[in-house]
């Protein structure tokens, strides 16, 4: 199981996968989130393995 964190709220995924495909999974837009595990900053193809945590926080951003 990956534990998945999206704004503080966590979920449980059954099987891990690259970052963009678990965005892709929960229909989360890669322009609007970034990635985290351990606290730093992932790339969108980093392979997310079980037992790992993965967050993601949404971009915002004021003119």
């Amino acid at each position: 199981m990956v534990k998945v964190i999206i704004e503080g709220k966590e979920i449980e995924l059954e099987k891990g996968g690259q970052v963009y495909q678990i965005m892709s999974r929960l229909d989360l837009n890669p322009e609007e989130f970034l990635a985290l595990k351990d606290g730093r900053l992932i790339p969108d193809d980093e392979y997310v393995r079980d037992g790992e945590t993965i967050e993601f926080l949404r971009v915002t951003s004021r003119g």
